[in-house]
């Protein structure tokens, strides 16, 4: 288990830091078990001005298209509750 508030004080102050979410959670999570994680990492890192939302690595093969757009959803919902910046492709 990654220790995110070690990572937001560990590398922020010097880096941007880009991931988050397991591509495994991403994958096989429910609705509720993949927003909470999202919006977890965007509480953690929203006060540093350097991260970057993203899966931990790449999105496995067989995610669900749904689980995909909770994601989106769910991180562009919780950005704009907490003024903060969210870009989309």
């Amino acid at each position: 288990s990654n220790d995110i508030n070690l990572m937001k004080k560990e590398i922020c102050s010097k880096f941007v830091y880009s991931g988050g979410i397991s591509p495994i959670l991403l994958k096989n999570g429910n609705k509720q078990e993949i927003a909470g994680e999202i919006i977890s990492y965007i509480d953690t890192f929203k006060d540093t001005g350097a991260y970057i939302l993203g899966d931990g690595a790449s999105i496995a093969p067989g995610t669900p298209i749904e689980n995909l757009n909770m994601f989106y959803e769910t991180a562009t919902k919780h950005s704009k509750n907490n003024d903060i910046s969210c870009f989309s492709p």
